[in-house]
């Protein structure tokens, strides 16, 4: 698991979790540098602890009797804290290889499993384990764990920057045996200072009276957690460094608490608070490794979602143009294979005709050069730009596309009926997009009439100034459009006719869009659809770009 802190990140397993020098990964919470709203957070808590210290000191002294048996659950609470926060460090070591991790991750394991043995041996903890241990038994564990995990932390601290382990160690193997050894160092410890007669420190005068040798702990525990501190700051710091701050912080007040403020007294209001305080110590970095790893998951759905997204839009993509070329040269194929069949049916006579025969040949060749424009026009289409950008007049365009569909319309008894506003501005697109938008309108309109038995089929073209625009309406009085489909219909590889592709009004979309304007469907009154496009006006006089 890689615990990053911002951004998506590769898995540990990934080769570039990585780069190719060795160098750490700048996103990992390790590496990190905090940002200022982080800064200003961990500012806050540091406030929060502080104000809570001096709020409690005039009361440390305060006895809470009855509270005994919330000792099993504080012990509980701390071992469940370290050790998650030893098993998160040390799956941050198998990302990124680092023995200063290691090290840390040790000091969280140590002084969770360290409570084993402590709360065993703790009077009245566990009253089923209840029995005459040792005088310095308790003493010697809580010494022991005072000293040590800040020791661990000063290690990490005092590491130099940059000295990864190498890749051959084998960063999972590193972190299994560094917990099998830590594991074992505290049973063995905790089975000599239970279970041996093997002599320990005079801590305790009596069961109730520390010795002058205890009263040593406390002020070297705090002077190793300020030297962490310190050495923590004046380098660059991460993310991790800086809860970390917080944690020693927060070991400090436990510190001041237990050995000064509550003068010694089990169970009073100082010792609880100082207890509370050292669960905050132990969990403050738990809590940024699992935040970190929250927003690693959050980022790391988001890239899925992205990856996908862009998969699908680049399968619609080449779904999309393959369609909209099949849809574009349906009709150029077809009049090649007519003229094709007439000019061999011209040779075939007796005697031949060759000059009807070259006629269609003639026409052949028009109509491959026509089927070579679509296939430009279709691609820069998707390319969102207009390779050829002129000053065009809709009115000649329109006129022109009109030729070209008004022999399919008489086919199917269609009535074509144009209305041209007079002296229009020019638009400024690329002609034979254009005239593929206008060909499209028509075609469709034509066929939507053909299943039209019971009223005139009319096909209606006209233009008009609509301010800055010059505006193009296409309508028919076909079979119109339901309610249902409007929201629809430039949507790609949506069609409500039999048979269709549903890439010709996505097609017309992408054209008009990339040139600025709009197109918009609507019912017709009475029948059929009437389709609208919208196309900026270029100004009297202007150039082409």
């Amino acid at each position: 698991m890689t615990l990053d802190a911002r951004g998506g990140a590769p898995s540990a397993a990934s080769p570039s979790a990585v780069s190719a020098s060795g160098d750490e990964l700048v996103l990992l919470i390790s590496t990190e540098a905090p940002e200022r709203s982080d800064l200003r957070l961990a500012g806050g808590v540091v406030a929060l602890l502080v104000a809570a210290l001096l709020a409690t000191a005039p009361f440390a002294g305060t006895p809470l009797p009855g509270t005994a048996a919330l000792v099993p659950a504080y012990f509980a609470a701390a071992l469940i804290c370290q050790t998650l926060t030893a098993a998160l460090l040390l799956a941050l070591h198998a990302a990124q290889a680092s023995r200063p991790l290691l090290t840390l991750a040790a000091g969280y394991l140590f002084a969770g499993l360290m409570i084993v043995p402590w709360g065993v041996s703790f009077p009245g903890a566990i009253p089923a384990l209840t029995q005459d241990w040792r005088l310095n038994a308790t003493a010697t564990v809580a010494a022991v764990n005072r000293l040590g995990f800040p020791l661990f932390v000063l290690a990490y601290a005092l590491w130099p920057r940059g000295r990864a382990a190498p890749r051959a160690q084998r960063p999972a193997r590193a972190a299994a045996a560094t917990a099998a050894a830590v594991t074992a160092l505290v049973a063995v410890f905790g089975w000599a200072v239970l279970f041996t007669d093997l002599p320990l420190p005079p801590f305790m005068r009596d069961a109730m009276r520390p010795s002058a040798l205890w009263q040593v702990v406390p002020p070297a525990a705090l002077a190793i957690c300020v030297a962490a501190i310190l050495a923590l700051a004046r380098r660059r710091l991460s993310l991790l460094d800086l809860w970390l701050i917080v944690a020693l912080v927060s070991l400090v007040i436990e510190i001041v608490l237990l050995a000064w403020l509550a003068g010694g007294a089990r169970l009073s209001l100082g010792w609880w608070a100082g207890r509370l305080f050292g669960l905050v110590a132990a969990s403050v970095v738990l809590v940024a490794l699992l935040a970190s790893a929250t927003r690693l998951y959050a980022r790391h759905a988001r890239a899925v979602l992205a990856e996908r997204r862009a998969r699908e839009s680049r399968l619609t993509l080449v779904e999309a143009i393959s369609g909209a070329l099949a849809h574009e040269l349906r009709q150029p194929l077809a009049s090649i294979g007519l003229d094709a069949a007439a000019g061999l049916r011209w040779l075939r006579r007796d005697p031949p005709d060759p000059a009807e025969a070259a006629a269609a040949l003639e026409r052949i060749l028009a109509v491959d050069e026509r089927a070579g424009q679509v296939i430009d026009a279709v691609r820069g289409a998707f390319r969102r730009d207009d390779a050829v950008r002129a000053a065009l007049d809709v009115n000649a365009m329109i006129e022109e596309a009109t030729a070209r569909c008004r022999a399919e319309a008489g086919l199917d008894r269609v009535e074509v009926r144009v209305a041209l506003a007079p002296d229009l501005p020019p638009v400024l697109m690329d002609p034979l997009k254009l005239q593929l938008v206008l060909v499209n309108l028509q075609r469709n309109a034509i066929e939507a009439m053909c299943a039209v038995t019971s009223r005139p089929r009319i096909l209606s073209i006209a233009s008009a100034r609509e301010g800055d625009s010059v505006a193009i309406a296409v309508r028919d009085t076909g079979v119109g459009l339901p309610a249902d489909h409007e929201a629809r219909l430039f949507t790609g590889f949506y069609t409500s006719k039999p048979g269709g592709m549903g890439v010709g009004l996505m097609f017309c979309r992408t054209i008009v869009e990339t040139a600025g304007g709009r197109i918009r469907a609507e019912r017709n009154r009475p029948h059929g659809a009437a389709f609208h496009v919208s196309l900026p006006a270029m100004e009297r006089g202007a150039q082409p770009s």
